[in-house]
């Protein structure tokens, strides 16, 4: 459904309903790599059953797998690990601020490294962006003293990442592979990185917490 306004809306919603989830999730007890895990599983298999369905008189024969395995780690590991980590430290709110901010990173890293032409409404936009997030984390009067002040700063390399993963996916681009090919290839090879994540803070990687939030996980 090519529709600009729905797609606006419906990814908005989505992904606005990714941080609450994630915060009430944090707090039954489930780790952030597992949940994240969670996450990039069902978006992928989601993903996958659709390009089964739908592309299977086309198959690429274009190899996506180096692909599939960088832009897995600079758009999902990486920001989703950051930000389920972060959110029970300074909240969802915040958090989702550092989403929005990776428009602006984005825009900053193509100009940067030439991916398109430099324009005055590409400067201007990522000058009121920087501008704009900094009035809303200034005025939301958190405690930058201490321990708060690293979680911050920790947060702020969710969209330096994301900004990252979405310049090199324009730049490295698999010819032509459908997007929902690559969307369901990219979350799926996030999975292992997740499990590793797992394994290295918890000595296990044990799915069953999942069980006690259905409900969240279904979601």
């Amino acid at each position: 459904m090519n529709r600009p306004l729905f797609l606006l809306l419906a990814t908005g919603a989505a992904l606005g309903l990714n941080f609450p989830l994630g915060k009430l999730a944090m707090a039954a007890g489930i780790t952030p790599a597992l949940w994240a895990a969670v996450i990039s599983l069902g978006a992928g298999f989601a993903m996958l059953f659709i390009v089964t369905i739908t592309e299977w008189k086309n198959p690429s024969r274009t190899s996506t797998t180096y692909f599939a395995i960088l832009s897995g780690f600079l758009s999902y590991v990486v920001p989703n690990a950051l930000t389920y980590a972060v959110i029970p430290k300074i909240g969802s709110g915040l958090t989702a601020i550092m989403f929005a901010l990776s428009p602006v990173v984005t825009a900053l890293f193509s100009l940067l490294l030439r991916v398109r032409p430099p324009n005055l409404i590409s400067i201007f936009g990522i000058v009121v962006g920087l501008a704009g997030a900094g009035i809303i984390i200034f005025s939301r009067n958190t405690d930058f003293s201490g321990g708060a002040a690293e979680w911050l700063l920790l947060a702020l390399l969710i969209p330096l990442f994301l900004g990252a993963g979405n310049v090199y996916r324009t730049m490295a681009w698999p010819f032509g592979a459908s997007p929902r090919k690559l969307a369901a290839h990219t979350n799926l090879a996030a999975v292992p990185f997740f499990a590793l994540l797992v394994y290295a803070q918890t000595g296990t990687i044990d799915a069953m917490p999942l069980a006690a939030i259905p409900g969240l996980v279904a979601m």
